[in-house]
């Protein structure tokens, strides 16, 4: 087995062992393993730092990694006949993304690219991922809980995009990222620490970034929600879905 100094990949840097078992153990793709067995893995962990719209893959690319999300948000989408590209599912911190592709071995059948300005993963060659798999059945157990998730993923954008007018929409994003992602404080508020760029927030709902802008002013105006460089806050999660209800 190579040290971490023999692990090398052009797009990223060799993580630390203890750093990268660390941000493996909290994701939802290995927290319920076994500890000995994720810090053997963390041995070939690469960590990457993306800028917002920068693709982790492109359609019909080979998987070679597991990818884990620590920090920002990933959308995945498919370019429909006419050309334009059409938001599936999105991933955040602590979740994977591309996890059925690795598994099967099998080309990816989505684009994934960063949404956030700044987006950090962790790559785990897929042999690497595998040989676990086959020495420790929990971790296996682990992967194939992950590959389900996926498919929640993609009921959750289902049902943003049918959620009714730009604000009903946007209403349920952020309801929904604050229920996967979200920390409740002291005051009862909620903390998102998933920073998007209101272009970014369009794209998720499929509306104007204008119309974006209006609705989000107006929301900061009256305490529904106040976003800044680093994530959101929600005062009281009610009023979310009061919008959501009114479609």
């Amino acid at each position: 087995m190579p040290s971490v100094s023999d692990v090398a990949c052009k797009d990223g840097l060799s993580e630390l062992p203890a750093a990268a078992a660390a941000r493996l153990l909290s994701a939802s793709l290995f927290r319920a393993a076994p500890k000995p067995a994720i810090e053997a893995l963390a041995r070939f962990a690469i960590r990457r730092t993306l800028r917002a719209n920068e693709a982790l893959w492109h359609t019909g690319e080979a998987a070679h990694h597991f990818v884990v999300i620590s920090r920002g948000l990933v959308r995945v989408e498919r370019t429909v006949p006419s050309g334009t590209p059409v938001i599936v599912s999105i991933f955040g911190p602590h979740e994977s993304v591309g996890a059925t592709a690795a598994l099967q071995g099998a080309p990816y059948p989505a684009d994934a690219i960063a949404s956030s300005q700044t987006i950090e993963i962790i790559q785990l060659p897929v042999a690497e991922v595998r040989a676990a798999m086959e020495r420790e059945p929990r971790v296996a157990a682990c992967i194939h809980e992950a590959v389900m998730t996926h498919t929640q993923a993609l009921q959750a954008k289902i049902d943003i995009m049918s959620a009714g007018s730009v604000p009903a929409r946007l209403a349920a994003l952020f309801k929904h990222l604050a229920e996967r992602f979200g920390d409740e404080q002291e005051d009862g508020s909620t903390r998102v620490p998933v920073a998007l760029s209101r272009g970014a927030i369009a794209q998720l709902v499929s509306a104007r970034t204008e119309t974006v802008i209006r609705v989000l002013a107006r929301w900061r105006h009256t305490g529904v929600l106040c976003a800044d460089a680093d994530g959101f806050d929600i005062p009281d999660l009610g009023q979310l879905e009061t919008v959501c209800a009114q479609g």
